[in-house]
């Protein structure tokens, strides 16, 4: 016999089964434990309960109810005025069980009519208005047999309902309990369940450390089994763990289900966050885990409580006594990893999986919602921004010193909450698109919404390579295709498409696509021809396709687009040269400029020349739309009724883009971008084609005979993520027509601003007849210069030099101004209509962050600091940069 030296004080009411609280009492009385002692007090009034508590160092402290009873009155109780976790935590005391919160929260009356399966809402009949007829004419709503509900004044509680079978009898015991019962405040009345049993889910513990015990009950609650296949219930399991992280409980919970036959549904009709003691509680640990002693009950109690406190090293004794008391299936549910190693350091593989598979989903699914507690965690300790316009999250100079402590991977299992913690200093530095002094980049906010549809779809990680591995998404990935499909005018049952990592991607099937076409007799390779304003990639994607750098590209125009005579000659020196034409790429917008090209200008040369030289194939042609893909939805806009009240100036920019736009159903091939104008996470790109068995047949594979054609026939990977697919039809479906037309117009409106106001401030804005995106192209000379922009082109190479650095000086002045910082993009290698290389900033705002106030805000400050700096720069004084980059794509 050990030396007790540890108390626990159990609080009971009168409203809970106390009289089977009281028997178990005298059995843990009968059997003191070897460790403990239990001491108990039965509805203490408030004073006595803070003299006991601060009389006594209890090791622990066990509410088992939240309200003390005053008085009895048959069924009708006198409560006394306050609850009891709430004292405690007024008191400064941890305890056993759900804090104050949860608990107010679930004794509001109306609490399971709230929650998922709750049971439905009941009207309230108040004593003040229940003579008005049509009140209780809203009850013909509901089906015979009502519950009433009696809910007193004056801190009085009834555990008596009342069961009525038709609308007279409602009628009368309605106004029986309103004149006999002066202080009955009101009554909710609602449809009683037609059950035969009901479903508990006990948990105990905090999970995913903790026991969940299902037993089926008769509907008093009072005899019940254990359910030996747990899946049969997933749904009810899943829904309890939901509301225990949902509503932040602690320690337990129980939460009963009754089963309606005429509805056949099951529904929450009660949750005991307090009365670890109930018979139902019992009987699950008696018939789920073989413990039928009170005293090994209390030790789980007292083992939950224990591993989740500050001070788990001090009780480590107690916690080691108890747990060589319990079952060792039990321990491996409740006790961490971290304090298994304290105690059985010869522990064994066993012990490492059970920890591992609570970092993962359970088979019943009942810890799916452990995924937001991850959430949360990540939220409550991502770096804050320093101002609600900081360009960055944190703290941008960070070493990001926290990975030295993790140069070694760790022998052992660690702590997946700490572990997640601390990665998140990563990202201390991170560009915020979403903060409007955020101007670096064609990269929009993402919508929550599709964060979330990401997050979940990658909990369950489909792989898009065939329908037997990715449920629905592959009908989803064809539904936005056929939308597209008829949104560019092409036959939605020819067409067909792929979601790619990105516009390279895109690219590369377009490519791929034209080598298939033009195979024919010649010994000189396929070329490539696009202008010069199109992406960069496109080199690289010809050599890893094998045809080397065989990209031809094509001078623009003062307009910034495709040369057409240029082009023409081009192709006839091709065509008599006997040199494959591969693909042609013509721009449909890019990150500076974006006027796009004239697909049908370019489409009607190539077949005249065709003709011509009786050329027997065509080559394909790729509209490379993946910045100014959303200007389509102006596909429906009544430019003369002009709906949104789009400002003229902007809407004739629009206008002008969607009439070239609009001949993009002479394209083979699309490419699209969500995750540049689509407010989708990265990455999430599209690529579309006008005639199916050129994408299906990509390989030259024998796949077109085949009744299904699925991804892993045709793609060029095999591990396709579904979350680009599930992003782009919850955006496609939640923003609409006009929020895509209403977006275009809001940032174009914000550019017209910049453009119209910067030159206030020294600026001389580049081409701004021929832009038709959201960018604002600026330059400056620098202070004490007298060049103007006309002047500077033709300066020496020194003077353009000397003014590249100050711009560049400039734009870093912006980012690391700490009062109002501006992220915008610096381009050391601008390529003028005129062909001439100089620096420029380029200013690209993304986000609805940005309105038309903000944006003139914006002007105003970055017109003062560049006054600020010129000031400075004219001083002499010495402002630290890192070095001018020699590049930067556009």
């Amino acid at each position: 016999m050990h030396d007790i030296s540890y108390e626990i004080l159990m609080i009971f009411s009168r409203m809970e089964d106390y009289q089977t609280n009281r028997e178990l009492l005298l059995n843990i009385n009968n059997s003191p434990h070897s460790y403990y002692k239990i001491s108990y007090i039965v509805d203490p009034k408030r004073s006595e309960l803070e003299l006991l508590v601060q009389q006594n160092k209890y090791l622990c402290i066990i509410p088992c109810t939240q309200f003390t009873v005053y008085k009895q009155y048959g069924n009708k109780y006198k409560l006394n005025n306050y609850m009891v976790s709430q004292l405690l935590e007024n008191l400064n005391l941890n305890f056993w069980g759900c804090g104050y919160i949860s608990s107010l929260i679930l004794h509001e009356k109306n609490i399971c009519s709230y929650m998922p399966l709750g049971v439905e809402k009941p009207q309230i009949i108040s004593r003040y208005n229940y003579t008005n007829s049509n009140l209780l004419n809203k009850s013909a709503k509901y089906k015979f047999p009502i519950i009433l509900e009696p809910v007193y004044t004056n801190n009085y509680f009834s555990k008596k309902n009342h069961c009525v079978d038709s609308f007279e009898e409602l009628q009368v015991i309605i106004s029986m309990l309103f004149k006999e019962e002066s202080d009955l405040e009101e009554l909710q009345l609602r449809n009683k369940i037609t059950s035969t049993k009901n479903i508990v889910v006990t948990i105990i513990g905090n999970p995913p450390l903790a026991l969940t015990f299902i037993c089926e009950f008769d509907l008093e609650l009072i005899t019940g089994k254990a359910v030996s296949d747990n899946h049969k219930y997933t749904k009810l399991i899943s829904n309890s763990y939901r509301i225990f992280k949902e509503y932040e409980f602690r320690d337990f919970g129980e939460f009963i289900y009754s089963f309606d036959v005429e509805k056949d549904n099951y529904f929450l009709t009660h949750i005991n966050t307090t009365n670890c003691l109930a018979s139902t509680v019992i009987i699950a640990f008696e018939q789920c885990c073989s413990i039928n002693n009170i005293i090994n009950i209390f030790d789980v109690f007292l083992l939950v409580y224990l591993i989740r406190t500050k001070n788990v090293d001090e009780n480590i004794e107690i916690i080691k006594n108890i747990l060589f008391s319990l079952p060792q299936n039990i321990r491996e549910e409740i006790i961490p990893f971290d304090i298994t190693k304290k105690i059985f350091p010869g522990y064994n593989y066993k012990t490492i999986c059970n920890e591992l598979k609570n970092r993962f989903l359970q088979s019943d699914e009942g810890n799916s919602y452990e995924i937001v507690q991850y959430i949360k965690n990540c939220m409550e300790n991502i770096p804050i921004p320093q101002t609600s316009k900081a360009v960055y999250l944190g703290n941008s100079d960070t070493k990001y010193d926290f990975l030295s402590k993790y140069e070694s991977i760790p022998e052992c299992p660690q702590d997946p909450y700490k572990i997640l913690v601390d990665s998140l200093q990563i990202m201390n530095g991170q560009m915020r698109w979403h903060a409007p002094s955020m101007l670096y980049n064609v990269n929009p906010p993402v919508m929550f919404n599709t964060v979330a549809a990401t997050t979940i779809s990658k909990m369950y990680n489909p792989n898009a390579i065939n329908k037997r591995t990715s449920s629905g998404f592959l009908k989803m990935e064809r539904q936005i295709v056929r939308q597209f499909a008829n949104l560019l005018g092409w036959n939605e049952d020819t067409s067909a498409g792929i979601f790619t990592p990105g516009g390279k991607y895109c690219l590369t099937y377009a490519i791929k696509c034209g080598l298939n076409r033009c195979k024919y007799e010649t010994k000189e390779f396929p070329v490539v021809i696009t202008s010069e304003i199109n992406h960069y990639s496109i080199e690289s994607v010809c050599e890893q396709l094998g045809i080397g750098k065989r990209c031809i590209r094509i001078s623009l125009t003062e307009e910034g687009t495709i040369d057409f005579d240029v082009f023409s000659q081009t192709l006839k020196e091709c065509f008599i040269r006997n040199i494959p034409i591969a693909c042609i790429i013509f721009s449909g917008g890019n990150t500076t400029h974006s006027n796009v090209e004239d697909i049908k200008k370019g489409y009607c040369i190539l077949h005249t020349m065709l003709k011509q030289f009786n050329i027997t194939y065509v080559p394909y042609i790729y509209y490379d739309l993946v910045v100014c893909w959303p200007w389509l939805f102006f596909k429906y806009y009544n430019f003369t009724m002009n709906k949104l009240r789009i400002n003229n100036i902007v809407l004739s920019k629009i206008e002008k883009t969607l009439k070239k736009l609009a001949f993009a159903y002479l394209a083979d091939g699309i490419g699209v971008d969500f995750h540049k104008g689509g407010f989708a996470p990265y990455t999430c790109s599209t690529f579309l084609n006008k005639n199916s068995n050129e994408l299906y047949s990509i390989f030259n594979l024998d796949t077109l005979n085949s009744k299904i054609i699925e991804p892993n026939q045709y793609s060029l990977g095999n591990s396709r993520n579904v979350s680009d697919i599930i992003s782009a039809w919850n955006i496609m479906q939640s923003v609409g027509i006009e929020g895509f037309q209403a977006y275009i117009a809001n940032m174009l409106t914000v550019s017209k601003i910049f453009s119209d106001n910067l030159v206030n401030y020294g600026f001389v804005i580049l081409e701004e007849k021929y832009t038709y995106s959201f960018a604002t192209l600026i330059w400056a000379s620098y202070p004490q210069s007298e060049l103007n922009y006309d002047m500077f082109i033709c300066s020496a190479e020194e003077i353009i030099i000397k003014n590249n650095k100050y711009l560049y000086a400039l734009s870093q002045y912006w980012i690391q101004n700490s009062e109002h910082s501006y992220y915008a993009r610096f381009l050391p290698n601008y390529m003028t209509f005129n062909n001439k290389k100089i620096a420029v900033i380029s200013l690209l705002p993304m986000t609805f962050n940005i309105d038309d106030d903000e944006a003139r805000k914006m002007v105003v400050r970055m017109g003062r600091l560049k006054k600020e700096f010129d000031q400075k720069y004219i001083s002499g004084i010495k402002i630290s940069f890192d070095k001018m980059p020699e590049n930067v794509e556009k």
